[in-house]
């Protein structure tokens, strides 16, 4: 029997990129036909107000497109292929944003995963590739594949994990990581799994990305610049199993607690929000109580002596 695989692509606002996104999936899908994977591409849309997307354009390259009554956000929409995928009975999923340009043999290269293994997550990675078993946290795998794999486009999921984790996907959108929410639970319910780290440009081609953001200077950084560095530690908040979020908030801070007075955004609620979930750990509160030092100042400081020198 096919394994089913549910291409799951959340759009907003951008009706071009995302029917050439469709055209490219669509092509490989058919290239790939002869593989082992029942294939299905489902677009949903955010209303953005003016109607822009051509629903009859999208249909050719979909199996269906769903418009939304109204903007749910990306995180709500992003979230909400996780259910579609467990009440559809999908294998596996893969989330593609509108705007993270797939590479030309994505699917190839998944599917050829797929047929030797049956993974946790297939990942894209900057550093080494393999199969890999008995990873134990987000953490990990994060150091693993070189860094946190937090473009949607870059993950692969088996569907093995439940309904439940699925709207937890959905409880905690306001992380803005919904998918990391996920990523954790599965960890948390299977206490390590299995993995297959795949180059990232092979997946997802994140230097090509469409819509970016100019690079901020430390002392300029924002409310959107908070919500990333904040958001993806609250996604812990989804886990019920406390000696697992214990163990991951506690390698967060150990490796970010000076960075924390630099990201930190009055205008953004979420430094305010992870700072009160971590101070509920006791081994935390030292590490919370000298993050408040701009301890990254000091960098500042020492370029300014060594151009005196």
């Amino acid at each position: 029997m096919k394994k089913k695989l549910l291409i799951y692509l959340p759009t907003y606002s951008r009706f071009e990129a995302c029917l050439q996104q469709a055209k490219k999936v669509h092509d490989q899908i058919l290239n790939s036909s002869n593989r082992s994977l029942e294939i299905e591409i489902h677009f949903y849309i955010n209303i953005n107000g003016d109607y822009s997307y051509d629903e009859t354009e999208l249909n050719k390259y979909a199996n269906s497109v769903i418009n939304n009554p109204v903007n749910y956000g990306s995180n709500v929409n992003i979230s909400l292929g996780f259910i579609y995928a467990k009440k559809n009975l999908f294998d596996f999923l893969w989330i593609i944003g509108d705007d993270e340009p797939i590479g030309n043999e994505a699917l190839l290269s998944i599917a050829t995963k797929l047929s030797d293994t049956t993974p946790d997550l297939i990942v894209g990675s900057k550093k080494i590739t393999g199969n890999f078993s008995e990873i134990n946290s987000y953490m990990e795998l994060s150091k693993l594949s070189g860094g946190t794999p937090s473009f949607i486009s870059s993950t692969v999921y088996s569907c093995d994990f439940s309904l439940e984790t699925a709207y937890e996907a959905l409880t905690y959108e306001f992380t803005s990581f919904p998918h990391l929410v996920v990523i954790n639970k599965i960890f948390e319910s299977k206490g390590s799994i299995n993995i297959a780290l795949i180059p990232l440009d092979k997946i997802c081609k994140v230097d090509e990305r469409i819509y970016t953001y100019p690079k901020v200077n430390r002392r300029s950084m924002g409310a959107r610049d908070s919500t990333i560095f904040f958001g993806k530690p609250l996604a812990l908040m989804g886990c019920r199993d406390n000696v697992y979020k214990k163990q991951e908030m506690l390698r967060w801070w150990l490796v970010n607690w000076h960075r924390v007075s630099m990201y930190y955004s009055k205008a953004d609620f979420r430094g305010k929000l992870l700072i009160a979930v971590s101070w509920e750990y006791k081994a935390l509160r030292p590490l919370i109580l000298i993050s408040i030092l701009p301890i990254w100042k000091l960098k500042d400081f020492s370029d300014w002596f060594l151009k005196r020198e």
